[in-house]
């Protein structure tokens, strides 16, 4: 996230409906969910139908906005170092 530009975040601020978007958030999912017993894209988001992310644009980069995402994904309300990373 440290190297897209500004137009390339407009991009996919820009609406939910987008294929780009599709499939930033399904790849969001996938990080997030990492370590469950399976690795089916497919059920996973069947399993997580509001999962939703919003790219924030701040002066300094981005900041991402995590709508219903997998509790496993976090400890104390905090997002799991190793996951933050990807």
């Amino acid at each position: 996230m440290d190297l897209l530009s500004q137009i390339e975040v407009s991009i996919l601020k820009r609406t939910a409906s987008s294929d780009l978007y599709q499939l930033f958030r399904n790849c969001s999912l996938a990080v997030l969910n990492s370590g469950s017993k399976t690795d089916n894209s497919k059920e996973s988001i069947a399993k997580y139908p509001n999962f939703d992310i919003n790219v924030l644009q701040r002066e300094r980069g981005v900041k991402l906005e995590l709508i219903n995402p997998p509790e496993k994904a976090f400890v104390d309300g905090r997002i799991i170092r190793s996951i933050q990373a990807n």
